[in-house]
């Protein structure tokens, strides 16, 4: 069994976590069991660490992206 962590901001509802977990199954596999932890410094968002991999989808991160894509 392999093993994510998904960080949420604490505004993230259970229904839409459950939706999170049921994409990274399609996306990744059934072999997963998960840990949901709290980050309070989350505004928004969530980040998901799986097989050493982080995957960051933080309203933070994605508005770096933006600020990044729109100076160059």
């Amino acid at each position: 069994m392999r093993e994510a962590i998904i960080k949420t901001a604490r505004n993230m509802s259970d229904e839409t976590y459950d939706m999170l977990c049921k994409g990274v199954n399609e996306k990744f596999g059934s072999d997963i069991e998960f840990e949901r932890v709290f980050d309070e410094t989350l505004v928004g968002g969530f980040v998901i660490k799986l097989d050493g991999v982080v995957y960051d989808y933080s309203v933070r991160t994605q508005l770096k992206n933006l600020k990044k894509h729109i100076s160059d």
